[in-house]
């Protein structure tokens, strides 16, 4: 530009050669982030979508209220209830604990630390996958991480397996990195990161087993596995007292859950599909779950096809290594849990393999990725995309067990001097968590007989239920609600877990005392849950009686009712496979 009296402005100094040389580096190490923020904020940013969307919707459910009435309790016993779960999911629940004393009780905040954790996941899977198989793999896995079933629903619940995901998600990420730069901070990240997803979920110490036994097969093992021996080692040591909770309670809280393949235990469907990302217990799946779920173990097939062809041409490197890490994360744990249900006692369920899941879309990514020309790539990966969102959005507000309504129906009519019972017990926790919100001054709980403010945590224990129990609880009860949970009305099939036994016998008691007592008025089904009312029966003993139904259970008493009340609904929600197993 020129200056004043026709002169040319001096030209701007040049920086000096070495400071425009150290400078290089830094702009292509922002150039470098700007690229990987590009490829992983718009997958983590539709899983947020997807996770915080209709996160207060779907009504409470036992499981969850189990962690509202724990988190609820004093200090004073918190440590009591903590060490009568086994040790299983003891961090989470300490860390609820302060979340609910900080901010309450609702929805959000209950079930918030699971939607970030289930969030999270994706930018840690990209950079596992990043750190392994390059840039274009881990973008597709980040996506196909972000559409994934099992993570969104219980990213939705109240519940530690999506911080125990995160946990063991993070254990691989630093496993990664220990094996790519053997530093000492790495290896203590893989240690913090498996005792927190240990003492969040105890299961989740066979996927740090998982990811362990892959460093077999790593390339420079000689000098990995001293250092992860150092590491398991410091791992055991610090689930020490973990281990001792679990020994002491035993199997008594799986006592529920039966073999995989039989009526009370995961059949091997179900468990297939959970780790392709197409389905999860207690809804019902969606009709491209089975395609999807082939399309994805055609996918894993195609990765185990390229590790053979890499394993062929000499030792793997760290990449064809990673194929390894994926597939020992993937399949190991739910092998080894299935080896355990059939040899000590069955500890296998869906949502305890939770962990394994972002392994599988990893991998299905990966070989997608690898898809020549790159838009056949594209277009494969936009129908998987299309296809698992197809399976997603319809599950929103779909509930588990209904309580909110059965709250809401108690609240609309209750009367002075109503009583209440549940069956199984730990049907009061999630009551009780809408008590307050319906305002329930009645009616008074008989069966468990323990206030709505003590909210004690009741984890499947038909025990408070003995013959004669009802008797002396409802005395004085001018009519009496029956609330039924976990598909107590069904019958037995062979091969009925023991916990099951007592419950179909707990329940014929009860049923039994209540039909002496009292007579069916109205019952109300909603979906995992049944509401009965019940009147007592005029004149004395033996006279003045109506008949009651020659069938026992559920079906047979809302049929027989359903010919003398008009506020009677007859057809009841299918129970979700979920509930009916427990």
């Amino acid at each position: 530009m020129p200056a004043t009296g026709g002169a040319l402005a001096p030209a701007a100094p040049r920086p000096p050669a070495r400071l425009a040389r150290l400078q290089r580096p830094v702009q292509a190490l922002r150039r470098r982030h700007l690229a990987t923020a590009a490829a992983v904020l718009p997958p983590t940013a539709l899983s947020a979508v997807l996770v915080l969307h209709g996160l207060a919707a779907r009504s409470i459910w036992i499981d969850e209220a189990s962690t509202f009435a724990v988190a609820s309790q004093r200090v004073a016993v918190l440590g009591h209830y903590l060490a009568r779960a086994g040790g299983d999911m003891l961090l989470y629940y300490a860390g609820m604990h302060l979340l609910v004393g900080l901010f309450g009780a609702s929805l959000v905040v209950l079930r918030l630390p699971s939607a970030l954790a289930a969030v999270a996941c994706v930018p840690v899977g990209f950079a596992l996958a990043d750190h392994l198989l390059g840039r274009r793999a881990a973008s597709f896995g980040a996506w196909l991480l972000a559409v994934c079933l099992p993570t969104v629903f219980w990213g939705q619940q109240a519940r530690g397996y999506a911080p125990a995901e995160l946990f063991v998600s993070a254990a691989a990420l630093s496993l990664v990195e220990a094996v790519r730069s053997r530093r000492r901070l790495a290896w203590a990240c893989f240690v913090a990161c498996s005792v927190l997803a240990a003492y969040t979920t105890l299961l989740a110490t066979v996927a740090v087993l998982a990811l362990l036994l892959a460093l077999l097969s790593a390339p420079g093992r000689r000098e990995l596995l001293p250092r992860a021996a150092l590491a398991a080692a410091g791992v055991a040591v610090a689930c020490v007292p973990l281990a001792l909770l679990a020994t002491d309670r035993g199997t008594s809280g799986l006592g529920w859950l039966g073999a995989p393949g039989t009526a009370y235990g995961p059949s091997y469907v179900e468990l297939a599909e959970l780790l392709a990302s197409t389905r999860v217990a207690g809804i019902a799946p969606g009709a491209a779950a089975g395609p999807v779920a082939l399309a994805t173990a055609a996918a894993w097939a195609g990765a185990a096809g390229i590790l053979l062809l890499r394993a062929r041409r000499g030792p793997l490197d760290v990449a064809s290594w990673g194929y390894v890490l994926l597939g020992s994360w993937l399949l190991l744990p739910p092998l080894v849990l299935w080896a355990a249900s059939m040899l000590v006692h069955p500890v296998l369920e869906d949502r305890y393999v939770l962990f394994c899941v972002p392994a599988g879309s990893l991998l299905a990514g990966a070989a997608v990725s690898r898809i020549r020309p790159a838009l056949a790539a594209l277009a494969v990966l936009a129908a998987l995309l299309g296809s698992r969102a197809a399976l997603v959005l319809p599950v929103y507000a779909v509930p588990i067990e209904d309580w909110s309504a059965a709250a809401a129906q108690v609240a609309r009519s209750e009367r002075t001097g109503d009583c209440i019972a549940f069956f199984l017990a730990d049907g009061e926790d999630a009551f009780d968590y809408y008590a307050d919100e319906e305002r329930l001054r009645e009616p008074r709980p008989v069966l468990p007989s323990s206030p709505y403010s003590a909210r004690a945590p009741y984890s499947l224990d038909p025990e408070v239920f003995t013959k004669g129990a009802l008797g002396r609880a409802s005395s004085g009860c001018r009519r009496l609600w029956l609330v039924r949970s976990h598909a107590s009305a069904a019958r037995l099939v062979p091969g009925a877990p023991p916990f099951q036994v007592l419950k179909r016998r707990r329940y014929l008691e009860l049923l039994a005392e209540v039909r002496s007592r009292y007579r069916l008025d109205v019952a109300r089904p909603y979906p995992g849950v049944l509401v009965e009312l019940y009147l007592p029966r005029p004149g004395p003993a033996g006279l003045g009686r109506r008949p009651m139904p020659s069938r026992t259970g559920v079906v047979g008493a809302i049929s027989s009712v359903t010919k003398k009340s008009d506020a009677v609904i007859p057809d009841a929600p299918p129970v979700p496979d979920l509930a009916a197993r427990r």
